[in-house]
Order: structure tokens, then C-alpha cells, then sequence
């Protein structure tokens, strides 16, 4: 009986976590033109990356940093070629240092675009952008989420607001809306 209760303490004991903060790093900036920090992703075998938002020449792009061997690399921009305001971004991370970037951009007029970018495991610039969904409509409310399994399979769901006149029919507040979701096969 004293095994058994001697096991169960073990059991019920907490696990100490081990956890290392290193030393601040400068990502980017200081600068006005930083607009901010809209996410973060990690791994499991500790490789990740951020995304931000900056103005360049005018418009807003989005930018990420990657995480590999605890160091954070220059950021470099993934809506490449996109000459309108990026808005939206949001970013997964799987094991090899793969990171998967999302973001809306202006495709039509009152018709916008949801975009993304990937790194692969070994890569160190992001392949061209592909669009997911080349009509969300008005990309005001599309809150984008992004996950990613370690061996690269992602889904990004997303809101499209499919009415933006008031529906009397509707409480105060409340939209016609769609949720989406687009996979991502590593591929």
C-alpha cells in the first residue's frame, strides 16, 4: 500500500518546467514605420518566426522574422510584387524551420484577396506569394487563424462578410458572414 501511495505522490507532484530567457535582440527599428507585432509561431524542435506589419514607400507589407538555432534572422518581407496595403497577417511554424504566412490584399475593387507565402524546411527566402481566396470581399472583419502540425499540414480559417447592407431581420450588430477554412498539405 505504501508503494501504491508512494506512486500516486510522484504523480500528483509538480513538474518543474525549464525554461531560458535570453538577451533582448533588435528585430527591426526603432521606427514610425513599425505598425506592429500581429503573431507568433514555434515549433516543437524550437524554430519559429514572427510577422509584423510595416510601411514601405507608402503601403503597408508584411514582414517576418525566423527563429532558427535561437537566433532571430533579418526579417525580410513576404508580399512581394503586392503593390496595395497588406492587412491581416498571420503566421504557423513545423518542425524544420517551415513557416506559413497569410495575409489579405486589395484584388478587385470592393474585392479583396486572401494571400500566402511559404519557407520550407532548409529554405532561407520565402517562395512567391499564392492566393488562398481571391474573393473575401471587403477584408474588414476577416480574422484570420493559422495552425500548423510539425510536419507541415496547415489550416487557415477565416471570416467573409457576405452582406454589408443592414438586414433589418438582424439584431443591432449582428452580419451575414461565411467561415472559411483552406488546408494546406506541406506542399
Amino acid at each position: 500500500v505504501f508503494v501504491g501511495l508512494a506512486c500516486l505522490a510522484a504523480l500528483w507532484a509538480p513538474v518543474q518546467a525549464r525554461a531560458e530567457i535570453s538577451d533582448a535582440q533588435t528585430i527591426d527599428g526603432p521606427s514610425s514605420s513599425i505598425l506592429g507585432l500581429d503573431g507568433v509561431a514555434m515549433a516543437d524542435d524550437g524554430s519559429g518566426g514572427l510577422v509584423y506589419t510595416k510601411v514601405v514607400g507608402g503601403q503597408t507589407h508584411i514582414f517576418v522574422s525566423r527563429l532558427v538555432n535561437e537566433v532571430w534572422q533579418p526579417p525580410q518581407q513576404v508580399d512581394v510584387g503586392q503593390p496595395f496595403n497588406s492587412t491581416w497577417p498571420a503566421i504557423g511554424a513545423g518542425d524544420g524551420g517551415r513557416l506559413v504566412v497569410t495575409w489579405a490584399q486589395p484584388f478587385a475593387p470592393g474585392q479583396d484577396a486572401l494571400w500566402s507565402a511559404t519557407l520550407d524546411p532548409g529554405s532561407t527566402i520565402f517562395q512567391d506569394p499564392y492566393p488562398i481566396d481571391l474573393d473575401v470581399g471587403e477584408a474588414t472583419a476577416l480574422y484570420p487563424s493559422l495552425a500548423m502540425s510539425r510536419g507541415g499540414q496547415a489550416y487557415v480559417s477565416y471570416r467573409v462578410l457576405t452582406g454589408t447592407n443592414p438586414d433589418p431581420n438582424l439584431p443591432p450588430g449582428y452580419v451575414h458572414e461565411e467561415t472559411r477554412v483552406a488546408h494546406y498539405d506541406g506542399e
